[in-house]
């Protein structure tokens, strides 16, 4: 049920880091919402980032345990 590019990866990172560095670098009151789904409990939506998305989405990417990339094919 979920679609991802076989080029695709999924990244883990730790919620309260990530939300620390967008507050420090954007003052967003950025949110995690868990938004599970039968087929996938993990999902979450991030609320929060009006106007600064594609910076936020540089600050997530950088919040990104390295070491927890896996490949999603």
């Amino acid at each position: 049920g979920f679609r991802v590019a076989h080029t695709g990866h999924f990244g883990v990172l730790n919620v309260g880091d990530a939300v620390d560095r967008c507050r420090q670098n954007l003052i967003l009151g950025i949110r995690f919402i868990n938004l599970a789904e039968p087929h996938d409990p993990s999902h979450t939506g991030i609320y929060g980032m009006v106007g600064n998305e594609s910076k936020a989405a540089q600050l997530l990417a950088q919040a990104v345990n390295p070491a927890e990339v896996y490949p999603a094919g």
